[in-house]
């Protein structure tokens, strides 16, 4: 009997994926494809942190874990970190290609039906809270243009540092909420130093 190399990256998959299920509920696996971005200024710092500290965590899914940065708001570019902490520009078709390449018959994901999609501001270089309902806009738009099953997430890191000058902006995005609307965002995460 002679078995070839695909035999064996076949067997190595199978044997994978079935790991992978034992471990179930265990919280060290994601569970769904997800992409990732990530609003402001500082959003190439903040990416490159979250995706070295998803790396302990998940270093399989090294090549799985798309992030992208959008530092400004008429931005219609959007900058991918790699790996290695690298950045280069891609237009949204790109983008979406490699969320395709996601849900493929090499998937790692035990979930292949939905999308999750991250959305993450820093609000250290936010004037203003309109500034933050801008990123929610834009954050619907990027929405619209998946077609398929989508979960989204939106995150604000608050730096109510007192020696921040912009720490009363806190209040005028709380209060905001009531204006703007956020119904396409399943969730909204507030963090806060």
């Amino acid at each position: 009997m002679s078995v070839s190399i695909n035999d064996y990256i076949k067997y190595f998959e199978e044997s994978v994926k079935a790991r992978e299920k034992d471990s179930l509920g265990h919280g060290n696996t994601p569970r769904y494809p997800m992409v990732m971005f990530y609003f402001g200024q500082d959003a190439e710092q903040v990416a490159k942190w979250v995706f070295e500290n998803l790396l302990i965590v998940w270093p399989q899914y090294e090549r799985d874990l798309l992030s992208f940065c959008i530092p400004e708001k008429s931005d219609d570019k959007y900058h991918c970190v790699s790996p290695t902490g690298e950045t280069n520009t891609v237009d949204f078709k790109t983008i979406q290609t490699m969320v395709s390449k996601l849900f493929g018959e090499r998937s790692h994901f035990h979930e292949l039906y939905g999308l999750q999609v991250y959305f993450c501001l820093d609000t250290s270089s936010v004037k203003s809270a309109n500034e933050i309902y801008q990123w929610l806009t834009l954050s619907k738009d990027i929405l619209a243009k998946f077609t398929l099953q989508k979960m989204a997430y939106f995150t604000l890191f608050l730096n109510e540092d007192l020696s921040h000058k912009e720490h009363g902006i806190t209040n005028q995005i709380l209060n905001g909420f009531e204006e703007y609307p956020i119904e396409d965002i399943n969730n909204l995460f507030i963090l806060s130093n």
